[in-house]
């Protein structure tokens, strides 16, 4: 079992890109934190068709609590957490202790295709270093490939892992390949 955490500032979609991804990997529990908890009706329907196991917790030890209990069950865990810019230290503490709590953690960073290159920079510039990867969700809607391509040109370490692109589970998900990239270009 591996917990994957995937970290954002901002609306990127990244709720519905975890949701997508824990639904890939069966028996897996979803794990927010209190910022991002959303008792809207599409939430509790999308629980409910996917059959998604979903924590909602208000604490850093909370989170920690409940991936030890999955991690116990041999459950995969993915960690929905939005990060708050004047935290960042907050974060790498957090991603920190995961680290030395568990043996196998995976941090993403979510961008969003249609939010501008200036930002997506910001936001890999704050994360980088606590980061394994990056998924990148609303490919569908990007006008600017150009914008992504110039990120994973400039920041080769870390390589895209997913893109989100659409509505319709299960082919709104795909595996980050360059040649996607090229042809959205």
């Amino acid at each position: 079992p591996v917990v994957t955490v995937f970290l954002s500032e901002a609306s990127s979609g990244q709720s519905s890109m975890v949701q997508k991804i824990a639904e890939m990997k069966k028996d897996s529990v979803i794990i927010r934190n209190s910022s991002v908890i959303n008792n809207n009706a599409k939430t509790a329907f999308t629980e409910k068709i996917f059959d998604l196991n979903i924590v909602k917790t208000t604490t850093i030890a909370e989170m920690v609590s409940e991936c030890r209990k999955a991690l116990e069950q041999g459950k995969n865990v993915f960690i929905d957490y939005k990060c708050n810019e004047s935290e960042s230290n907050d974060t790498k503490k957090f991603i920190d202790g995961l680290r030395r709590a568990f043996p196998k953690v995976e941090v993403l960073i979510t961008l969003c295709a249609i939010h501008t290159e200036l930002y997506n920079r910001k936001v890999l510039g704050t994360y980088r270093r606590l980061s394994d990867g990056i998924v990148v969700s609303h490919l569908d809607a990007c006008l600017n490939f150009g914008a992504l391509f110039n990120i994973s040109w400039d920041i080769r370490d870390l390589p895209f892992k997913f893109y989100g692109t659409g509505e319709i589970v299960p082919d709104d998900i795909e595996t980050a390949t360059s040649e996607r990239l090229m042809a959205g270009i």
